[in-house]
């Protein structure tokens, strides 16, 4: 065996940890076109069972002016709940 070398040690932790967050850490909107976005501002809206979409803070306004409108057409026992988007 060989010595390990340190400097390709840490370019491979590098190049998995960018691995990582593009393909492990949703930074994509499912409900706009913008592309990737800074890590931390999608959120998670669940839509049922293990369902969800990511969405921005302005697709997520969009959806509850959705919700919020389809309701006044729904019986009270199947509306949907409308939800702040998370800090």
């Amino acid at each position: 065996m060989g010595r390990v070398n340190l400097k390709d040690t840490k370019i491979n932790i590098v190049l998995l940890f960018v691995y990582y967050v593009i393909f492990m850490v949703n930074t994509s909107c499912d409900g706009c076109s913008e592309g990737f976005t800074v890590v931390g501002k999608i959120r998670r809206l669940n839509t049922g069972g293990d369902s969800g979409a990511y969405l921005c803070r302005k697709c997520w306004a969009k959806e509850m002016v959705w919700r919020k409108l389809r309701n006044e057409t729904l019986e009270k026992s199947v509306r949907f709940p409308i939800i702040k988007f998370p800090s």
